[in-house]
């Protein structure tokens, strides 16, 4: 997953890097490290974080995709 995929899940979820981190079991600074293009091994805890919440990620050859399987909550 590029950064920019990260960032279109983070919208379609309307989480921040505080949210993903949260939910995925890492810190502030690991989302962000991986958001300015650093390494970082936690991305699969990042990955089952979007996959628990309906947003998977699929990697082909020149087209990636996400795919949101619930709609988005209601905000009121």
């Amino acid at each position: 997953m590029t950064p920019e995929m990260m960032r279109a899940g983070m919208a379609l979820l309307d989480w921040d890097t505080s949210t993903l981190a949260e939910q995925s079991g890492v810190t502030r600074m690991t989302v962000s490290r991986y958001l300015n293009g650093g390494p970082d091994n936690s991305l699969p805890k990042m990955i089952a974080a979007f996959a628990a919440h309906g947003v998977t990620f699929k990697n082909g050859r020149t087209i990636q995709t996400i795919t949101r399987k619930t709609p988005p909550p209601s905000k009121q």
